[in-house]
This record gives structure tokens, C-alpha cells and sequence, in this order.
């Protein structure tokens, strides 16, 4: 278990270290995509949360795995919150984010530690609101995650989750496999990182050599989510085809928006659409606030 928590640490610090790699919905016309079905409008998913779901400006928010702060620096930036506190095992996105929130004397605490240290560290003061944005499911532990966020969260405490809910190590079943790999097909050679880019699932080797963390129970976390909480409001928006494809797409060639670039994007965003609304691919990407509950059933 140590050595995969440190992999994991230091999986992080090389990516928060170097270039940042592009994800899934950095891309102008995907963040669109996501906010008209997240929302109906555009604008950035917090200021929707923040703003129109939550009825209340959190007085005490902790941010669990915060990578390199920003998220929270942009709530802070907003005042969306009184206070933050926020950790990552990543000591060097840690550092990141330190220097931000000092430099533009914004109200955030960031700190190292553990998802498996953060169980057992005691808090003298609880939090109102409690945030995983693309952290919790790198959580093995989910009942003692979940656990202690009951233990932290005042008796009205919400929890904001945006969250990656699909295959455990993005390892997907056959039928998703042919499909990704039928789109990959699909998009003219420039546009993909090589030619013949296709889709496998990770190995086992694979798995343990880059980050044994990620996505490590994802698919359970909607059903524990909803053993431990009232679910206030959620909605799920996408991903089923579009994360898999963008990890073979030459980002830097669709960021040109040209008519190509374009028309690519409209017609990945089609297709996955096309693919949900006949149930064969699935909505593998979740927002959603959760209410603290009086008691825990089934577990």
C-alpha cells in the first residue's frame, strides 16, 4: 500500500512539475458542450454551482485531492467561499498553489497529505462544504473516505462531487472498445496523434507503473455516494466517448479552431449524443451536491 501511495505522489508531482497534458474538456467547444448540458448556458461549471445550485456561500469549504489549487484559487478569486482549505499528496502542485493564493493574498490553506492520512487526522472545527473535483475516485477506500467527510461536514453539510463514475481503470468492456476505435477511424490522420491511433485498455502493468489510484473504484461511486448521502441535485454529463478519443487526438491541431478543427468537435460531440441516446455508450462523468444525513444505511 505505501508504495502505491507513493507511485501515486509521485505520478503527480511529474505532471505538476512539467507541461500540463490536456484533457477532455479543455477544449473550448467540449467545456461549451458540457456547460449546455450541465446548465442549459454557458460559463464555468463552479460559477453554475456556486452560484445557482448551492443556497448558500460556504463558510469553510475543504477541498480533498485539490491537485495544484485551481479550482480552488478560482473560488477564492470569486469569493465564493470564506475560507478554503485544501490538500493533495502532490507536494509539488502543493507548492504551486501556495504561491498563487500568497501572491494574490486569496484565502486558501493549501497543505500536504494522503487520502489515507486525511481519515486519521483530526480537525478541531468541521466544514460546511466539502469538494472532490477528479479525486475521489482515486480513493481505494471508499468507506473510510466517506466516513470521515460525515465526521467533518457540519449537521447541514453539503458535498460537491465532479467525478469521473465509469469503468474502474478506465478499462472498458469489449463493445465500448470496437465503437471508440470505429470513431478513431473516422477522423482524418491529422487531427489523431498517429494514423492508426486505437484504444486499448491499460494492463496491469501499466496500471502499477504510472498510478495505481486512478480510477481504482470509480464505477462505485454513485452507489455510495447515495449510502452515505441525500443526493440534493445531480446531473451527468458525458465522456462515454469523448475522454477515451481525446487521449489519441492531437490536441494541438484542433486548438487552431479552423473549419477542420471544427468540424471534428461537432462531430465527436455528435456522435457521443447519438451513442447515449441509444444506450450503447454510457454517461461516464457526474456533478453533483450531496446533503449530510443523520444516519448511514447498509453500511
Amino acid at each position: 500500500m505505501t508504495d502505491d501511495i507513493e507511485k501515486s505522489a509521485a505520478h503527480w508531482d511529474a505532471m505538476y512539475g512539467g507541461p500540463r497534458p490536456a484533457t477532455w474538456h479543455a477544449n473550448e467547444r467540449i467545456s461549451d458542450y458540457i456547460n449546455m448540458r450541465l446548465f442549459g448556458e454557458s460559463g464555468h461549471w463552479l460559477g453554475h454551482m456556486f452560484q445557482d445550485v448551492l443556497t448558500y456561500r460556504p463558510q469553510r469549504l475543504l477541498s480533498v485531492g485539490c491537485g495544484a489549487g485551481d479550482h480552488e484559487i478560482a473560488i477564492a478569486r470569486a469569493g465564493f467561499a470564506e475560507e478554503i482549505h485544501a490538500f493533495d499528496a502532490s507536494a509539488v502542485g502543493i507548492e504551486r498553489a501556495i504561491a498563487r493564493a500568497r501572491d494574490e493574498k486569496l484565502p486558501v490553506h493549501f497543505f500536504v497529505d494522503t487520502f489515507e492520512t486525511f481519515v486519521e487526522r483530526h480537525f478541531p472545527e468541521r466544514f460546511d462544504t466539502v469538494m472532490f473535483v477528479g479525486s475521489l475516485h482515486h480513493v481505494e477506500n471508499l468507506n473510510a473516505m466517506l466516513d470521515k467527510v460525515r465526521e467533518v461536514l457540519t449537521p447541514d453539510g453539503r458535498v460537491i462531487y465532479n467525478e469521473y463514475v465509469g469503468p474502474c481503470y478506465i478499462s472498458f468492456p469489449d463493445e465500448r472498445i470496437s465503437l471508440i476505435n470505429r470513431v478513431l477511424r473516422s477522423i482524418p490522420p491529422e487531427f489523431k496523434i498517429t494514423p492508426d491511433s486505437q484504444w486499448r485498455n491499460p494492463t496491469l502493468e501499466e496500471i502499477q507503473r504510472l498510478d495505481p489510484s486512478e480510477a481504482v473504484r470509480s464505477s462505485l461511486i454513485p452507489q455510495f455516494l447515495r449510502l452515505y448521502f441525500d443526493i440534493e441535485w445531480e446531473r451527468g454529463f458525458g465522456g462515454g466517448l469523448l475522454h477515451p478519443l481525446f487521449q489519441h487526438l492531437n490536441v494541438n491541431r484542433l486548438e487552431l479552431n479552423d473549419a477542420g478543427a471544427q468540424a471534428v468537435i461537432s462531430m465527436l460531440i455528435g456522435m457521443e449524443q447519438l451513442l447515449e441516446d441509444e444506450d450503447l455508450v454510457p454517461c461516464d462523468f457526474v456533478l453533483g451536491v450531496a446533503r449530510q444525513r443523520s444516519s448511514v444505511l447498509g453500511c
